[in-house]
Parts: structure tokens; sequence; C-alpha cells
């Protein structure tokens, strides 16, 4: 295991959680590892729009190179083509991720941190630059930025993104960079909102998903053109979502949480394939 870790405290110092980010990616709270929130939605099926994804990606790498000929390495690298884009879409949103970090512990003034110059890949700064719009439209004061929170009642951990006033409300906020904001997004935060009020005695308003868009407008209607879709929503640099819409409540989002919780221990537990995984070793 890389010894290379986080370390926080948590509940009065009687929690001390460590994460390790690469490449295991695991969390430990006083020596016991914890499963964590994404992990945990993560049996919610969301292959739908990834395999379209994959779909699109092989046929626009081999249409590009048919009338050429066709060569047996195109369609066997074609199918590496989606692996490729969706490697080259993870380090887009790390570092736009990264860069919106350093800005808001820049603004809060923690030691050590500055707001860094705008990225010079494109990508990642029509990221930034639909953040800073955020930013600007909604008041934001920032309080805290990756932030581990842990429930010791229910037993799940996570890092969550933002915690600011917006809009005069105390509120806790996700950023996404995908090119779409999926309903499970209400799962996540609403699981991490009731483990940091459960830890720090403290009462939320509200949730914002920030989604930030990774393309130009016009590399956008060019995208959608190209696959003949028609219906499709205007371009926003950036797409922010106050949760609280009135589809669903703060509660009722958490028991979903619970439910995928207890699903995926139940599958982890019978799963054929993970236990003979597991005898195996």
């Amino acid at each position: 295991m890389n010894k290379n870790y986080i370390e926080t405290r948590l509940y009065n110092d009687e929690v001390s959680i460590k994460f390790f980010p690469d490449p295991d990616h695991l969390y430990f709270a006083n020596g016991k590892i914890v499963t964590g929130v994404t992990t945990y939605i993560g049996i919610k099926d969301k292959s739908k729009p990834l395999m379209s994804w994959a779909i699109d990606s092989y046929y626009d790498y081999l249409i590009e190179r048919f009338f050429n000929g066709l060569t047996l390495n195109d369609i066997e690298e074609g199918a590496k083509a989606f692996k490729k884009e969706q490697e080259d879409s993870q380090a887009t949103g790390t570092n736009a991720h990264f860069w919106c970090e350093n800005y808001i512990k820049a603004q809060i003034g923690i030691p050590g941190f500055c707001v860094l110059p705008l990225p010079e890949n494109k990508a990642e700064k029509t990221c930034v630059l639909g953040f800073l719009e955020w930013v600007s439209e909604h008041d934001v004061k920032f309080l805290s930025s990756e932030r581990m929170v842990y429930s010791r009642k229910y037993e799940y951990i996570g890092t969550l993104d933002i915690e600011a006033i917006v809009d005069g409300k105390h509120c806790i906020c996700d950023i996404k960079t995908t090119n779409g904001i999926y309903n499970s997004v209400k799962l996540q935060l609403a699981a991490y909102l009731k483990a940091d009020e459960e830890e720090r005695d403290v009462k939320y308003e509200g949730r914002w998903v920030i989604r930030l868009a990774k393309e130009s407008e016009e590399e956008y209607y060019t995208r959608m053109k190209k696959k003949k879709r028609w219906g499709y929503p205007s371009y926003k640099s950036v797409e922010a979502l106050y949760l609280e819409d009135g589809t669903s409540t703060i509660e009722e989002d958490f028991q979903a949480f619970l439910a995928c919780k207890k699903l995926k221990e139940w599958d982890d537990k019978t799963d054929y394939f993970k236990i003979n995984m597991k005898k195996r070793k």
C-alpha cells in the first residue's frame, strides 16, 4: 500500500481518518477500512451513457479512416479510442478540480495555497472560467474545500468538494465535469451532508451541483450536429443546479443512499465471482 496519505481527525479527535489517494483510494477510520460514498452509489447503474460514448467514439475513429482504407490495425486501435478519450476527460476534470481547490483555499486564507494562473489547456480553462462565472453569479463565500466527512452511525466516508454560503444559504456543493448531471449526485450530497451534520452538529440549508463544460459553444454544437441529435439543450459554460427543487427532499435522497449501501453490501456478500476471487487469494 502507498505510504503517502492524508490524515485528519474528527469527532473531537476521537476518530483518526487516513485517506490513501493513489493508487489505492482507501479510507481508514481508527485503523479500520471504511467504504466511500461513491463506491456505494456505484451500485446504481449508469452504464447507458458510457456505452453510448464508447460506441460513438469507435464509430468516429473508424469513419475518419474509412475512405483511406480500413486496416486490421485501425479496427484494433479503434477499440481503444474510448479508453483514451475517457482518460483524457478524467485528466481534464482532475486538473480543473485542482485549480478550483487552490482558488477556494486561497480565498479562505489557508497557508500554502494561492490562485493559480488560468490553465493553458483549452478544456481545463473552459472549466475554470465556468467555475468563476458560478462564483460571481451566486455571491459564493467559501467555508471549506476537500474536507473529509465520516458517519460513525452508518459507517461510510467521503470527501466533499465545497462548503459555502451560496445566495445567502449554508450549502454543500459538488463540482462535476461530466457532459450531464445525473440524479446520483442527490444521493452523494445527501450522504455527505448527513455525515457532516452528525459529526459537527451543523445545519445545512441546501445542496448545489456545478457542472463545468469542457468544450466551447462551437465545439458543443458541432458535436451535437455530428451525432444528428435533435432536441438537445442549449450550450451552458456552467450548469448550476440547486438540488432542493421539490423533486425530492434531503431525507428522501439520504434514505435512497442507505438503500444503495445496503444493496452494495448484499452484492459483495453474495456475488459468486467476488466470492471465488476471495477464495483464490
